[in-house]
């Protein structure tokens, strides 16, 4: 196995539940170092904090479809204190009708039609 299979399957684990991915760490942890190899142990743990430092310097925004020049200057105009600084990521989610989301690893902004919709329905709701 790779360490980049390795660190492919972390990255599963951590999505599972918090004990799944202790009891796997510790698992690998006491196999390399019973086998005498901690410098691929420790390539392993650089390569996990190498992609979480990329992924929590993103701003990922997604929309229902492709978004023109304009609106994504209005974005980044916008919401500049909030991705400023962040490598701004632009997806397509196909289950967006319109609107977009804005994610980082902090904080969630909707402006997704759907969420307005669900706002309005809260406050007009009896």
């Amino acid at each position: 196995m790779t360490t980049k299979q390795i660190v492919e399957i972390l990255i599963k684990k951590a999505g599972e539940s918090e004990k799944s991915l202790e009891s796997f760490v510790l698992n690998l942890n006491s196999y390399f170092e019973k086998r005498g190899e901690r410098k691929i142990w420790k390539k392993i743990i650089s390569d996990l904090k190498s992609l979480r430092i990329k992924g929590y310097n993103n701003a990922v925004v997604i929309s229902g479809k492709e978004l023109s020049q304009k609106i994504k200057s209005n974005i980044e105009s916008n919401y500049g204190t909030f991705i400023s600084g962040r490598n701004i990521l632009y997806k397509i989610d196909e289950n967006l009708i319109s609107g977009y989301r804005i994610d980082t690893t902090e904080k969630r902004v909707d402006k997704t039609h759907k969420n307005q919709l669900l706002e309005l329905y809260h406050v007009i709701k009896p």
